[in-house]
């Protein structure tokens, strides 16, 4: 079974029931945004969903596909702004997962498995599990 705490990337940058999917703030100075000038003062909102299916960044960003292997995601946020519920939502993930495979029993076993450590735990990047 996968790793307590473990959820796809790909699934977390497509969350679409993210509870702030647009972050509004005001410009603390004149600001240049994709060519266009903004006064200082002025409210801006930064779409993060939408950041999430740029496809500069996403090879058919509108798909949910689990092979993709850029991890560059805003859906937890960046920085200082890091969602305080992301291992949260990688637990639930994680009990979902377990869920689904009690429920379809393999038996199932771990063929391939890569991660990486991150602040705020470890991230499975790949992961293959195959009916043994």
């Amino acid at each position: 079974m996968p790793p307590l705490g473990w959820c796809p990337p790909p699934s977390r940058r497509c969350c679409g029931s993210c509870p702030r999917s647009a972050a509004p703030t005001f410009t603390t100075g004149p600001a240049d945004i994709a060519g266009h000038p903004v006064e200082a003062g002025r409210r801006v909102v930064a779409m993060v969903l939408s950041a999430n299916r740029d496809p500069r960044v996403f090879a058919e960003p509108q798909e949910f596909r689990l092979d993709r292997t850029s991890d560059e995601h805003l859906s937890f946020g960046h920085g200082v702004h890091f969602c305080l519920g992301a291992h949260l939502a990688r637990h639930e993930v994680a009990i979902a997962v377990h869920a689904l495979l009690h429920r379809f029993p393999g038996p199932w076993s771990l063929s391939r498995i890569a991660t990486e450590r991150t602040p705020v735990g470890i991230d499975v990047l790949d992961l293959a599990l195959v009916s043994s």
